[in-house]
């Protein structure tokens, strides 16, 4: 097993400079790795297996949750006061706020379609992942993979937003 050091932040394309995917083909190159396993679509590396950049015998695409789907509901039923209660000076003086980081999810949504459409095998971890892989990738070969929780995330009363906070 070799892991791939973490890299600086992807640029808006999904990938990092030139020089540090080359030095991350030529690794792959030389290694020949049978399975090439990627956690996730948050970050780049799911682009270089979509494209083809870095592949093997066997190239694994791990799924555990969606910046797309994430980002049509990152306020959780918060009022504008509330969202505004959680921002400070620096968030308003450096554009960092929830509005940001929610349009950052937007953005990120496309190279998540494109990470999810170039991988022939993806594991999810429930039926909800399931869906929105097959909604964008319809022909993958899908691998359930069960992945308990903690016991209080089945104990806990679902979480009823913004109006629940205010009747306690």
């Amino acid at each position: 097993q070799w892991i791939v050091p973490c890299a600086a932040r992807g640029r808006p394309n999904g990938l990092p400079g030139t020089d540090l995917v080359d030095q991350i083909v030529r690794v792959v190159e030389e290694f020949r790795p049978q399975v090439v396993h990627v956690w996730g679509t948050e970050s780049f590396w799911g682009v270089l297996t979509a494209r083809r950049a870095i592949h093997g015998p066997a190239v694994v695409l791990e799924m555990q949750g969606l910046k797309l789907a994430v980002a049509k509901l990152f306020h959780g039923g918060l009022s504008l006061a509330e969202r505004m209660a959680c921002m400070g000076l620096k968030e308003y003086l450096c554009r960092t706020g929830i509005r940001q980081k929610q349009k950052a999810f937007q953005r990120w949504g496309d190279v998540e379609r494109e990470i999810i459409a170039g991988h022939e095998n993806i594991c999810v971890q429930s039926p909800w992942m399931e869906a929105h892989v097959r909604a964008i990738n319809p022909l993958a070969q899908i691998f359930p993979v069960d992945l308990p929780l903690r016991s209080p995330f089945y104990r806990e009363e679902p979480w009823k937003g913004g109006e629940a906070a205010r009747h306690r």
